[in-house]
């Protein structure tokens, strides 16, 4: 991910996961900042979602995976050190995850799957408080139990997918203005290009 113009790279150190701030430019390690596991940084820098647990090879035997933990949203990187701000986006086995911030940082969603992965999971749009940076993750916006992991968030447009019965995909715009959230179902030839 990135911080501002520098990346943020987790890493397995010895088994525990480890993120530091990284130049892209000349490669130097900026900043440590410990055990967060993939941190989505918002856009003003002051918010993130990362996976605050252990971690654990996958059954590729390469890959490092979620293990016994908690996917969270917190002060950046304030949080990593100060529990209580914490906020619980999902928690026990969860396999994979994403999680975007709307351009204005008012708003972010985060698509979750349980320990065995797979393209299907469940999808959450969450606002945030102004001033606090808090997301209203006990009323969502919108959620959909069965959406695939791509998706793209704009400022109050979430765009995303869902197995159809066909075997193909639904494709569905979801807006909202601060009172009211409206969903539609596209057309079968649309494309998100994000």
């Amino acid at each position: 991910g990135w911080q501002g113009n520098d990346l943020l790279v987790s890493r397995a150190d010895e088994g525990a996961p480890w993120t530091m701030v990284i130049d892209p430019r000349t490669g130097e390690v900026r900043e440590e900042l410990g055990a967060a596991w993939l941190p989505t940084v918002s856009p003003d820098g002051s918010t993130a979602a990362w996976w605050d647990g252990s971690i654990r090879l996958g059954g590729d035997g390469v890959t490092w995976v979620p293990d016994k933990g908690r996917l969270v949203v917190g002060p950046w990187p304030g949080g990593l050190t100060d529990a209580g701000p914490l906020q619980v986006i999902d928690r026990g086995a969860i396999g994979d995850w994403e999680v975007q911030w709307d351009p204005a940082g008012r708003a972010l969603a985060a698509w979750t799957t349980g320990p065995d992965g797979g393209r299907v999971g469940r999808l959450g749009l969450y606002e945030l408080e102004s001033g606090t940076g808090r997301a209203g993750l006990t009323t969502p916006l919108f959620e959909d139990p069965s959406a695939f992991r791509r998706f793209s968030l704009d400022q109050r447009q979430l765009v995303y997918a869902t197995p159809d019965d066909k075997g193909g995909r639904d494709l569905w715009a979801v807006k909202w203005n601060g009172e009211s959230v409206g969903r539609v179902l596209l057309p079968d030839d649309a494309m998100v290009i994000r």
